[in-house]
């Protein structure tokens, strides 16, 4: 499950249609265009039963914000809400949440009804610097409930909105915190699972969302970054994407994954 919370933008999906909107929305662009893309790039999205409701409630708030509701969005949000589409994400979870879920989209279209008062003007994007520094040893608290270990390689701020660090994971996995040898020993983590081949946990993780991460994540000494680690990766992704790939792998080798 991608949410965190019951609020409109309280998922992970959510949040990356609203940023991608706010973002093009900033940069000048046009609101039909801006559309359009998120549309296209998020097509598949929009089609999943769970998924699609999520995109266009993104969308109409995105929009509503910016005082640009489009009539046919709003309707969409009303269809979702009259048939409650989506709710199956939440149907495992307590019965508190899914209602008020439910409320929180009741309010959500009732607010659609009128225009926002003070829409969001067009600003100038502002970087969110990367998170750690090279070097930073990080303890990360794993989906398992034990703990894993990764050390930042590089932090990249070349982006005009958004840093990232580059982060590799070392091969620790135990109901202790992990010590400095732990981290000085440099042994990073090859995952060798399913599709992949022995390759080692290195990736960039983005500065936007890691707030809601910033619980599992904790700053625990410096490593001097200098050869022979590696410093390169063309993959991404979040932070919660690190601690659970590092379950998999143990998981794996324990012979607990299929």
């Amino acid at each position: 499950m991608g949410a965190w919370s019951t609020s409109i933008l309280g998922d992970d999906f959510a949040s990356d249609v609203y940023a991608g909107f706010m973002d093009d929305y900033n940069d000048g662009g046009e609101l039909e265009a801006i559309r359009a893309k998120l549309e296209r790039e998020c097509a598949d999205a929009i089609a999943d039963s769970d998924e699609g409701p999520v995109f266009w409630l993104a969308l109409a708030k995105a929009q509503w914000d910016c005082g640009a509701l489009e009539v046919d969005v709003r309707e969409r949000v009303r269809h979702i809400v009259e048939n409650g589409l989506g709710l199956a994400l939440w149907e495992d979870e307590p019965a508190r949440d899914l209602a008020k879920r439910k409320k929180v989209l009741a309010e959500f279209y009732s607010k659609l009804q009128t225009p926002r008062p003070n829409p969001k003007k067009r600003k100038k994007p502002r970087l969110k610097p990367a998170i750690f520094a090279p070097g930073d040893c990080l303890t990360l608290t794993l989906p398992s409930g034990l703990y894993g270990a990764a050390v930042v390689l590089v932090a990249d701020n070349n982006h005009k909105t958004e840093g990232q660090n580059l982060v590799a994971a070392v091969r620790y996995r135990s109901a202790q915190k992990p010590s400095p040898k732990v981290f000085e020993s440099r042994d990073w983590l090859v995952m060798n699972h399913h599709g992949w081949r022995e390759m080692p946990l290195i990736w960039w993780f983005p500065s936007r969302g890691f707030r809601r991460h910033a619980p599992r994540v904790e700053k625990a000494g410096f490593l001097q970054v200098a050869p022979p680690i590696p410093k390169h990766s063309q993959s991404y992704a979040d932070w919660d994407t690190l601690a659970a790939s590092i379950d998999d792998q143990f998981d794996w080798e324990a012979g607990k994954r299929d």
